[in-house]
């Protein structure tokens, strides 16, 4: 009886784990799409505070990066106060997952995302070239264990659209962010983790604008529109 009591608990605390990161997960989708809404990362930053004992370090530096690039899409770029917070979130975010001795491949990829972004609060030239190495490096690390990570090729397709074309950039960002897509688009729903789909439909009809590509960002954002329909970005394409 004993014996089939600890798999019954066993089991219960194996599930009752996924439903705790499942609903992290949509929890922070929820909160980040009121804080687009409010232009404000302060709901961000309230459900930080609220739950920072109950979260993982993983969700927490997940947290802080969305905080952080809130303030670089809504906060004023005059207002010191707010780069100085956005480079400090930033910055306790790449420490949290640094200090993690067993890092499995979606660490290795937000850890990747939050030291681009940081990139951002550095001095121009300021061992640009070997951070740029430690981010390779960092995905290669998550490619190692995960291969069908659609997290992964959506990094990869951001470094590779902010990277200048001078410097070998914006020559595969289509292709990751499709390869992305494609991913995402078989991803178990019980995935713990699933943040991103959304996302790299945006920033792939961006990059298709930005190309002058207008017909492609319009089917995408059609796409996006379908599987999105509550997201005014797609609305705006069509």
């Amino acid at each position: 009886m004993m014996k089939y009591f600890n798999l019954y608990l066993m089991c219960w605390l194996l599930f009752s784990g996924i439903a705790t990161a499942q609903s992290t997960d949509a929890q922070i989708a929820s909160v980040l799409a009121t804080a687009h809404q409010q232009k404000s990362e302060q709901p961000l930053r309230d459900f930080y505070e609220k739950n920072e004992k109950q979260l993982s370090d993983y969700w927490k530096a997940y947290l802080l990066y969305r905080k952080a690039s809130m303030l670089g899409t809504y906060g004023s770029v005059k207002n010191e106060a707010l780069r100085l917070l956005g480079k400090a979130d930033i910055e306790k975010a790449v420490q949290l997952l640094e200090k993690k001795t067993d890092k499995d491949a979606e660490d290795w990829v937000l850890l990747a995302l939050c030291e681009s972004y940081a990139l951002n609060f550095v001095a121009p030239n300021a061992n640009m070239y070997q951070k740029a190495m430690k981010i390779n490096d960092d995905l290669d690390e998550a490619l190692s264990i995960d291969k069908a990570n659609p997290r992964y090729f959506l990094v990869k397709g951001i470094q590779d659209m902010h990277t200048p074309e001078m410097y070998g950039g914006q020559r595969k960002t289509e292709n990751y962010f499709l390869q992305a897509i494609a991913l995402f688009s078989k991803a178990p729903k019980d995935s713990p983790v699933s943040w991103g789909y959304e996302e790299t439909y945006q920033l792939l009809v961006s990059y298709y604008l930005k190309k002058g590509e207008k017909e492609k960002a319009k089917e995408t954002a059609n796409k996006g529109a379908t599987l999105f329909p509550q997201n005014e970005f797609f609305q705006k394409i069509l």
